[in-house]
């Protein structure tokens, strides 16, 4: 059986899996195992190992959590997402015991997760998403067997979306999920360009949160696509996924950086393409 580490809030951590199991293991049965119950919206529900909210979530109690759940399900090949060694440095060699170990890779600030990895686990190939630090990228060589260039993986999926003029006159998208303050900050930002271009676009909100306005309309399920596909304009959070799902249409996106613990959202807004 194929599992997969998700740990992590948001839509990103999910999103990554799900692209990557769909385009390199499309026939395969796999386990997601995550602390976020937006897995349950992704997946089929046999498909999700929750890791229940009662238990404290800690280091001490992720260890021996996945130590039980990787043997009782017979986990063979297990992919982790971004966290080298667990969001919380939970994972080493007596975790995945006779697992082939993989790592899906995003940039990370280096320099601050490092220190939560005590022993290195050993990938059988790393897959590379976008640059990394350059002392993230040489530890990276010195416990991976292959790095494999994956960078584009989330951008074929927008070719089949036409820009059509007509549909995208005057209506600006919002995306963003998780944070109801960061979601206000970029429809206080859409307005406030509206301003002073002297425009009057309705502004459309696609959100996960609980978003009480008269000004905007708020769509809280949405093929974020199919949206994106028919706006003006685009604002958004500078996270891994929409920047990279937005690369064909970088000229009307514009992207707002957020401080997170370990994503450097400010590198990526500082990006060309």
């Amino acid at each position: 059986m194929i599992g997969f580490y998700a740990f992590g809030g948001g839509f990103g951590h999910l999103t990554r899996v799900k692209r990557f199991s769909e385009k390199w293991l499309p026939d395969a049965s796999i386990l997601v195992f995550t602390n976020n119950k937006i897995a349950f919206d992704m997946f089929d529900r046999d498909q999700v190992i929750y890791f229940d909210p009662a238990l404290p979530f800690t280091k001490a109690m992720l260890k021996p959590w996945f130590q039980l759940k990787l043997k009782e399900y017979k986990i063979t090949d297990f992919y982790i997402d971004t966290f080298p060694a667990g969001m919380l440095g939970e994972l080493d060699m007596s975790v995945v015991v006779n697992c082939n170990v993989y790592l899906l890779c995003r940039r990370l600030k280096w320099e601050v997760y490092q220190p939560l990895i005590s022993t290195p686990l050993h990938y059988k190939s790393s897959y590379i998403f976008e640059e990394l630090e350059p002392d993230h990228e040489r530890w990276l060589k010195e416990y991976s067997h292959e790095l494999d260039d994956v960078k584009t993986l989330l951008e074929f999926s927008i070719h089949k979306y036409l820009y059509n003029s007509e549909l995208c006159h005057s209506m600006w998208v919002v995306c963003h999920t998780s944070v109801l303050s960061e979601v206000e900050v970029l429809i206080d930002y859409a307005r406030d360009m509206a301003s002073l271009e002297k425009s009057h676009p309705k502004i459309v909100v696609l959100t996960d949160q609980p978003l009480q306005r008269d000004d905007v309309e708020v769509i809280q399920q949405a093929d974020t696509l199919e949206w994106f596909s028919r706006a003006e304009r685009i604002f958004t959070a500078a996270g891994f996924n929409t920047w990279y799902e937005l690369a064909s249409w970088r000229d009307k996106h514009t992207a707002i950086p957020f401080p997170r613990k370990f994503d450097d959202q400010f590198w990526r807004s500082k990006l060309t393409s």
